[in-house]
């Protein structure tokens, strides 16, 4: 069922990949990814809402998701690309927190 909301592989986080249609509102907490994050997702209507990602190592992060997104940490925009359609890249701090949404 994890793997249903959030699958980590290829060095990229792609979040809600495969939703139910019998589950269109939701949340979970305290996934460990590979890539070293802690995640917590939630979702309305099918949909992303919300993604925290909070990076216990920093480097490169790619984020795929159905629509594109925004990404902040605090309450400050961190630079992204979009070096595909889909895909959303930025470079995490070890330690910091990043809040994904739909742009």
């Amino acid at each position: 069922m994890t793997e249903w909301l959030l699958q980590s592989q290829h060095d990229e986080l792609h979040l809600l990949p495969a939703l139910p249609s019998n589950l269109p509102d939701g949340s979970v907490r305290g996934l460990l990814v590979r890539g070293g994050f802690d995640v917590d997702v939630s979702w309305r209507g099918g949909a992303l809402s919300e993604a925290r990602l909070g990076a216990r190592a920093g480097g490169p992060t790619r984020l795929r998701t159905a629509k594109a997104v925004r990404v902040t940490s605090g309450d400050a925009p961190v630079a992204t690309t979009r070096p595909e359609p889909g895909v959303t890249a930025f470079t995490a701090n070890a330690g910091a927190t990043y809040v994904v949404r739909p742009a």
